[in-house]
């Protein structure tokens, strides 16, 4: 079973060869910094969309992101 743990928190430098190469290093640092577990699943779902040109799907959990984005 492949699993995906999501983490708001700063990762050690040592983990960052770890993390899967559809998500952009340019900008990992700065959403685990400034967004709660929400946005970082929310990057997540994005990356993985982009990947299968089903981005514009994004708009159904858009809500939810709302949300939970203000539960902070």
């Amino acid at each position: 079973m492949d699993v995906i743990i999501t983490d708001h928190h700063t990762l050690p430098k040592n983990y960052l060869p770890l993390l899967p190469s559809l998500i952009p290093r340019s900008w990992l640092h700065t959403i685990l910094r400034r967004t709660g577990g929400v946005g970082v699943a929310y990057k997540l779902l994005q990356a993985l969309l982009m990947g299968v040109n089903k981005e514009a799907q994004l708009c159904e959990v858009a809500d939810l992101v709302a949300l939970g984005t203000v539960a902070i």
